[in-house]
């Protein structure tokens, strides 16, 4: 398995253990809600190699 795997798997254990937090911490409970809706660009990071936001 390839380091960008295993990365793209810990960011999902992360983002999913935030959103168990639920009560017990409401700031870190959002922030996982926040990164589940946008998990998908949050995991592409790691499909891609990096960000861009352009031709440079």
């Amino acid at each position: 398995m390839s380091d960008k795997r295993k990365a793209k798997a810990r960011m999902r254990e992360i983002i999913d253990s935030l959103c168990a937090l639920n009560n017990a911490n409401k700031e870190l409970a959002q922030l996982g809600r926040s990164r589940t809706k946008r998990l998908g660009d949050v995991l592409a990071f790691f499909d891609v190699g990096g960000v861009s936001n352009g031709s440079c």
